[in-house]
Order: structure tokens, then C-alpha cells, then sequence
């Protein structure tokens, strides 16, 4: 009897083994295809709209849900580029801040306009003319933008443009350097309008200092406030319209006396503001000679306020000269002043000097090691001063050398140029060094690699950083947090949503925000601000 109960225990115990294997069998074929769902909302780029992906009704709801979406999405995203061909840089930049309008900000506002527009306008070669007035306002514009500014708008023969209080040391003197760079350009062009067309171009600029406000306005967002109005009556009181001139309010004189000399005008009531005011006309600007002949920390520091082409090379060539002579710290401090430029044209004067000065750098470096922080500088420029046209062979042999270097600085710089000059060549230089246990050298590498592809040897190696004892390990990690995470929101807010992975490492950035040590909260700060400034954050 015994031996029945046994047999028999055996065979249910069998039989409960193969129903039990049926139905996960069942159930795992039942939801594949909302397993291959799942991953495919994890995937970044992922189409998830494919209605043979569906093998389910259940599926096929959620498959038509995404299907749905995308649609959405893309149409999104085409009226979103439309929208940013027909809208300036300071719309865009304050639209997509990530801040809700409306909202304060305090700047230094410039409004240049063109002198005797309507005259040379009727009397002149029309199309000539207006060719001229693009070739001014572009240049303008790119002229804005490499001093950290926003243009706001072009009215017929105006210009508006500003530059943010909390992106300057001093907007104003910011604002007077990018006028001399515009009076220039705009002599330049008068040269050739007067031979060509027997006509001067010359331009009269205000300055005003203050609060704008950006909100809504009807069905648009507008920017508003005294500087707007105060510009305008200011330009009214330009009695010398024979040559470029800039004028403002006496009491920003001595903030850019730095840059330029100033003469007081008059003393006048502006239409519809209270109070009378004294203003000033610029008399001459400072010379980038000026400043390199002083040659003293502090006149070294003025540097960056030039920005023109020639000032850019004049500046290498000074680096040059000067280095083994100059104090490194005051030459470094003069090079990492151009990680604040913003290059969007440059030139082969540009590339010569830096060529030439980077040469130079390398060289003295083999005999004295103080130079490594002027050499690490310098390589981190070139993404700030040349473009891709200015990417040389020349250069790039320099920058390839500089791998070798001794100082993880210089190497971590020098992957990062490659990595925005040269992708396919990064990846290979990524890979050859995948060993390296340099901190700042593997928070680049981490970052290469969650941008291609991320895996959970990525995130195992993250997390190690973030719980490390060492705080310039877990500030390395929470920069490639950071860059990682606005990558992957900016590509695919689903993915990025759905990988858990990367949120239990934003959760662990806040907590570190929170840091005894000041560099590491610091640096938990950025990467949060990164995240949320994202394009895609609401």
C-alpha cells in the first residue's frame, strides 16, 4: 500500500509539474508581444507605433495608443522647427528657459539704428542697399551672439539686442565691446557701398541698462519695460548723424570705462519718463594693445572683451610670445576666457593662430610641466573658436598628440574636441582607453557611452562613482549623470521616463545636492540644472 502511495505521489507530482510548465508557457506566449512592448519603451528611438508588433487585442489598444502619440509628437516637432526658422534667438532662448512667463530679468539692452534710412533708401540703388542692410544685420547677429547676447528683433532700419545681468560680470561694458566689433563691421561695408554705390552706411547706437519682463501679450510673447522705451527716446537726442556714435545714460560711465573713454552731452527730459537725465556720448574705445602692453592680472582679464577675428589671433600670438615670460596662471587665465566665446563663424586667421600657438604650448610643455593647465585651456578652446571648416589636418595632428599627454586634463580635453570634431574617430579613442581609472577621463568615457548605448555596465559603473568615498569621484560621476540624462531626455523623453535605472541615479544626484562637500553639491546642482533646462522640460 505504501509503495502505491508513492508511485502514485510521483506521478501527480509530474503530472502538477507539466501543467504548471504548460501555463507559464501559456502566459509567456499570451504577453510576448507586450514584452517586446515594454523594451521597446525602454529603447531610445524605438518606434512604437508598429501595429505588427501586436499579437493581442490588449496590445494593439496600447500599440494604437503609440501610434497615436508619435503622430502627435512629429507633427510637434516639424511646427517646432517651422516656429524656430521664424523666431530670433532671444524668443527661442527665453521660450524654451524651461521658466514660466512671465518673468523679471535684468540686462543691458542696445538699440542700433540706421542712419539716414529713408533718404539712402529713395535715393540709392534699392537692391544694393538692402544687400547691404542684410550684410550688417547678419553680421550683427553673429557678432551678438559670440559676446553671450540675444538679439530680440530687426524693425526696418532697428536692431534690438541684449545681454543678461546673470550671464555677464558687467552686461554693460559687454554691450559696448559688441558695439565696437558692429561699428567696425559696419565701416567695412561702408568702404565698399561708397565705391561701389556712392554711399556712407553709418549707424547710431543707445545703451540702457535695467528690467524687462517677458510674457504674454495677445497671442505672443513679447519683452517690456524702461529699457525698451528709454532707448528709443535716448536715440532721439543723436544730433551727429555723419558718424557712427553711441550714447546713454552718464550713470553707466564708470561701469564701462573699462572698455571705452566717454564724453558727457546734455542734460535732457526723455518723453513719457520721470526725472531729467544727463547723458553721454562714447569718444573712443579701448585697444586690445592697450590692454596685452599693460600686461598685469588685471588688465589681462579684459581679454574677453574681445572677441573680432583679428583680436582673437592677436591674443594667441600674445600667449605665444609670452609663454615661459608670463606668469602661467595669468596666461591660463587669459586662454579659459575663450570657453565663454561662442564661435559660430570663424576663420583661417583663427586657425592659424591657434595652430600655431598650440604648437608652441606643446613644445615648451615637454620642458616646463607648469604649462599643462595653459595646454589643457588651450585644447579645450578649439570647440569654443573653430568650427568644423577649421578642423585642419594641422590641428588635428596637434590635438592627437596631446592624447599622450602626461596630465589627465589634457587628455580628457583633448577626447572631447575629438568627440565634436570627429565622432567615428572618438569612438575608436573611446574604446582604446575604456581601461583608463582616471576619474575625469572615465566620466567621459561613461558619457560617450550612455549617449551610444546605454546598459546596465553603464549604470553599475555610475553608481560606483556616485558611492565612492572619494568626492572627485562622485563629482565626475555627477557630471556624466548630467550629460547623460539631458541627452537622453532631449533624444526620447519616453525612454528616458521609463529607464529606471537612469532615475534611481537623478534621485541619488538630488541627494547629493545636499553634499558636505562644496564641490560635489556643486557639481549635483549642475547636473540637475542641465536636466531640467532640457528642451524638452516643461
Amino acid at each position: 500500500m505504501t509503495q502505491f502511495w508513492i508511485a502514485a505521489r510521483g506521478a501527480v507530482l509530474k503530472d502538477f509539474a507539466f501543467v504548471l510548465l504548460g501555463v507559464v508557457f501559456i502566459v509567456l506566449y499570451s504577453f510576448r508581444d507586450l514584452r517586446s512592448l515594454v523594451d521597446l519603451v525602454k529603447t531610445r528611438g524605438a518606434r512604437r507605433g508598429d501595429l505588427t508588433l501586436a499579437k493581442s487585442s490588449e496590445t494593439m489598444t496600447l500599440v494604437r495608443g503609440f501610434e497615436g502619440f508619435e503622430t502627435k509628437t512629429v507633427g510637434l516637432q516639424k511646427d517646432r522647427d517651422v516656429f524656430r526658422t521664424q523666431t530670433l534667438g532671444a524668443l527661442r532662448k527665453e521660450l524654451e528657459s524651461g521658466r514660466k512667463p512671465p518673468y523679471d530679468f535684468d540686462c543691458t539692452l542696445v538699440r542700433t539704428d540706421i542712419n539716414n534710412f529713408t533718404q539712402v533708401f529713395s535715393s540709392s540703388d534699392r537692391p544694393h542697399f538692402m544687400h547691404a542692410i542684410n550684410e550688417l544685420f547678419v553680421g550683427l547677429t553673429q557678432i551678438v551672439s559670440r559676446y553671450g547676447g540675444f538679439v530680440y528683433e530687426f524693425i526696418g532700419d532697428e536692431a534690438l539686442f541684449y545681454f543678461k545681468d546673470e550671464n555677464h560680470e558687467n552686461s554693460a561694458a559687454v554691450a559696448i565691446a559688441a558695439l565696437r566689433d558692429i561699428d567696425a563691421l559696419c565701416m567695412r561695408i561702408s568702404a565698399r557701398t561708397q565705391s561701389e554705390a556712392g554711399y556712407l552706411l553709418r549707424i547710431k547706437s543707445s545703451v540702457s541698462g535695467g528690467t524687462l519682463c517677458f510674457g504674454p501679450l495677445v497671442d505672443a510673447y513679447v519683452l517690456s519695460g524702461a529699457p525698451l522705451i528709454e532707448s528709443v527716446r535716448m536715440l532721439s537726442h543723436v544730433d551727429d548723424k555723419s558718424e557712427n556714435s553711441v550714447i546713454f545714460d552718464e550713470s553707466i560711465a564708470e561701469q564701462i570705462s573699462i572698455v571705452c573713454r566717454s564724453q558727457h552731452q546734455k542734460i535732457v527730459m526723455l518723453k513719457g519718463l520721470k526725472g531729467a537725465r544727463s547723458l553721454a556720448t562714447l569718444d573712443s574705445y579701448s585697444t586690445l594693445s592697450q590692454v596685452l602692453q599693460a600686461e598685469k592680472s588685471g588688465a589681462l582679464k579684459l581679454t574677453k572683451y574681445f572677441r573680432a577675428d583679428d583680436h582673437i589671433a592677436a591674443i594667441l600670438d600674445f600667449v605665444s610670445a609670452r609663454n615661459g615670460l608670463a606668469k602661467s596662471a595669468d596666461l591660463n587665465h587669459v586662454v579659459a576666457h575663450f570657453r565663454n566665446f561662442t564661435v559660430g563663424k570663424s576663420s583661417n586667421e583663427i586657425q592659424s593662430a591657434y595652430a600655431n600657438c598650440l604648437r608652441h604650448i606643446l613644445k615648451s610643455d615637454d620642458e616646463d610641466s607648469s604649462n599643462s593647465f595653459v595646454l589643457a585651456s588651450l585644447v579645450s578652446a578649439a570647440t569654443h573658436l573653430l568650427t568644423k571648416d577649421e578642423w585642419s589636418a594641422e590641428v588635428r595632428s596637434l590635438i592627437l598628440a596631446c592624447l599622450k599627454h602626461a596630465d589627465r586634463r589634457v587628455v580628457a580635453n583633448a577626447l572631447d574636441v575629438f568627440s565634436v570634431f570627429e565622432v567615428e574617430a572618438a569612438d575608436r579613442l573611446f574604446t582604446e582607453l575604456s581601461g583608463h581609472n582616471d576619474n575625469r577621463i572615465l566620466s567621459n568615457l561613461l558619457v560617450k557611452e550612455g549617449k551610444r548605448d546605454w546598459s546596465k555596465k553603464t549604470s553599475r559603473k555610475l553608481k560606483q562613482m556616485l558611492r565612492s568615498e572619494s568626492p572627485y569621484a562622485r563629482a565626475s560621476g555627477l557630471f556624466a549623470v548630467g550629460e547623460i540624462a539631458k541627452f537622453q531626455k532631449d533624444s526620447d523623453e519616453i525612454s528616458f521616463s521609463a529607464n529606471s535605472e537612469l532615475q534611481d541615479l537623478i534621485e541619488t544626484t538630488l541627494q547629493l545636492s545636499a553634499d558636505s562637500d562644496y564641490m560635489v553639491a556643486k557639481q549635483a546642482s549642475a547636473a540637475l540644472a542641465k536636466i531640467s533646462s532640457s528642451r524638452n522640460a516643461a
